[in-house]
């Protein structure tokens, strides 16, 4: 019998510790969901190198009848062999969405200053936080985003490229 409560102790503290590493990360009662995207650098087409890399981590939360939301995206860019100058403009796009529908949203254009700078040593690496969008409202909600991206070079416009949403909240 002593064998088989032990192998219960430690079955059932492996479970607790997966579920505990599969729930969603949080910080002040956002529920957060992170999703990572491959992007090609469209005006370059030669031997380096030229994807970035970009992990967005989607928040919201509810307090006080009030749905609260924001972004914090990551990127690993291409070397500065490539040299600079890959947007003409750039925004993300914070979206709060309830019943199918946008309730609220905001473009962040400050990632655009951030993501044509390279580092010390020629890495196009950074990170960006959006401000917070928020909406009023009683229906279960989501924050959805999209980084929005004007290539150099290319005459395509704005090329949008979504993440996965946060838990519902």
């Amino acid at each position: 019998m002593r064998k088989l409560t032990s192998v219960s102790v430690v079955v059932s503290a492996a479970l607790t510790a997966g579920m505990v590493a599969a729930a969603p990360a949080s910080a002040g009662g956002y529920r957060c969901s992170s999703s990572t995207r491959e992007l090609d650098t469209p005006q370059y087409d030669g031997p380096w190198p030229d994807n970035w890399r970009v992990t967005t981590t989607l928040c919201a939360k509810r307090s006080k009848g009030r749905v609260y939301a924001y972004a914090r995206v990551r990127w690993d860019g291409p070397n500065g062999a490539l040299g600079g100058g890959f947007t003409n403009d750039a925004y993300f796009l914070v979206r709060i969405r309830a019943a199918g529908k946008v309730k609220a949203s905001k473009r962040f254009h400050g990632i655009e200053s951030r993501w044509d700078h390279s580092d010390s040593n020629g890495n196009y690496n950074g990170s960006y936080r959006t401000g917070t969008v928020s909406w009023k409202g009683r229906t279960a909600a989501v924050a959805a985003g999209s980084l929005n991206l004007e290539w150099a070079d290319d005459g395509k416009g704005f090329r949008s490229t979504s993440f996965t949403s946060s838990p519902r909240v």
